[in-house]
């Protein structure tokens, strides 16, 4: 199953989080079981269908909700 993104608000979240916390491309990649460069089109909203368990991944590994990470633009909570 995809979930399809507003992947303007979901890929500035997923980088916001990630730089945030100071962690690596390469790192957060690898924890999540996907390329780099799979990452990078996430965050810079190039990559829209999301697997459902790729999602749960990332609101996993950074503590947040779905609707959070997928509705809210969490930078403006800085």
């Amino acid at each position: 199953m995809y979930v399809i993104t507003n992947d303007d608000i979901f890929g500035s979240n997923v980088l916001y989080l990630r730089t945030n916390r100071g962690i690596s491309q390469e790192c957060l990649a690898k924890t999540l079981g996907i390329t780099s460069y799979q990452l990078q089109l996430i965050e810079q909203g190039y990559l829209r269908d999301i697997d459902a368990e790729l999602l749960e991944k990332i609101c996993t590994f950074f503590s947040v909700s779905h609707q959070s990470i997928l509705r809210y633009d969490l930078t403006q909570n800085k």
